[in-house]
C-alpha cells in the first residue's frame, strides 16, 4: 500500500472488558468471549500500520485501562506514529489514579512541545 492510500485514522480496540455493567451497554446483550488484545499482536499492527497516522483510537467498546498492557501500548504508540500525531482513548475513568494519569499524560505527551 502507497503511503496515500494508507488510511490518517486506526481505532483499536484493546479490551472488549469492563469493570462497570451499564444497563444500556450494548456488552448486556453480547455473547462473546472477553479478552484484552494480545500484546504481540498489537506491536505487529503497530509496526505494520502506525507510521502514517494522523490520529490512534485506542478504545472501542470496552475499558481500555482493563488491558493490563494499555501503558505498554500507548508508549508504543507515542514511538512509532510520527511527531504530529495523535492518540485518544475513552475511559469510564474508574482507573484514573494519579499514578496511572500522569504515566499517560507523558506518553501521550499532553501538552508537550514534541
Amino acid at each position: 500500500m502507497e503511503e496515500s492510500e494508507s488510511p490518517s485514522i486506526l481505532q483499536v480496540e484493546v479490551t472488549n472488558k469492563c469493570n462497570l455493567n451499564c444497563v444500556m451497554c450494548i456488552r448486556n446483550v453480547w455473547n462473546t468471549k472477553l479478552r484484552d488484545l494480545d500484546l504481540s499482536l498489537y506491536k505487529k499492527i503497530a509496526k505494520e500500520s502506525f507510521k502514517n497516522l494522523d490520529k490512534l483510537d485506542l478504545y472501542g467498546i470496552g475499558e481500555p485501562l482493563q488491558n493490563p498492557n494499555f501503558l505498554e501500548m500507548v508508549k508504543i504508540a507515542r514511538e512509532l506514529l510520527p511527531r504530529d500525531s495523535k492518540i485518544f482513548f475513552s475511559t469510564n475513568g474508574t482507573y484514573l489514579t494519579p499514578k496511572i494519569s500522569s504515566k499517560l499524560v507523558k506518553e501521550i505527551g499532553v501538552n508537550s512541545k514534541r
